[in-house]
């Protein structure tokens, strides 16, 4: 009963990205935000969205957490957003990026609108399995 409350909420709060599928398009939910339209607790919403499972128009099925990304959210878009950067082929091209984390910060910020340190980049970068500029370099050479 509660799950039919929880559903109708979170498709209405992410149509951007159940329309789309890019996690550029995740409005930022936490569980305590559910919580709160529904009236119960944080702890309540966790085990009703636990497994919970939504079937889209299009027939694709997704878990409800999909849809709340909470602190992930920044992760999940800026994940996005460097794998969208690599079809670019004046920033990465042979499996390499050609330009810095540096040069990446500002590039995120006016294409993608996500505003992130350089550390993070690297961290994302990282997590990709892409090499940091200097071994890139040397490589190259």
């Amino acid at each position: 009963e509660q799950q039919l409350l929880i559903v109708p909420y979170l498709c209405r709060m992410q149509e951007k990205y159940l329309q789309s599928g890019s996690p550029l398009d995740l409005e930022p939910l936490i569980q305590d935000d559910v919580a709160n339209y529904i009236g119960y607790s944080k702890t309540s919403v966790s085990r009703l969205v636990r497994n919970l499972t939504i079937q889209l128009p299009d027939e694709r099925v997704i878990f409800a957490d999909e849809l709340i990304p909470g602190s992930m959210i920044l992760n999940l878009k800026g994940t996005y957003a460097l794998t969208q950067l690599q079809q670019d082929s004046v920033l990465y091209h042979n499996g390499s990026w050609k330009v810095s984390d540096e040069r990446i910060v500002p590039i995120l910020r006016d294409r993608f609108g996500i505003d992130l340190a350089r550390r993070t980049v690297a961290k994302y970068r990282e997590s990709m399995g892409i090499a940091p500029s200097h071994e890139r370099k040397a490589i190259g050479k």
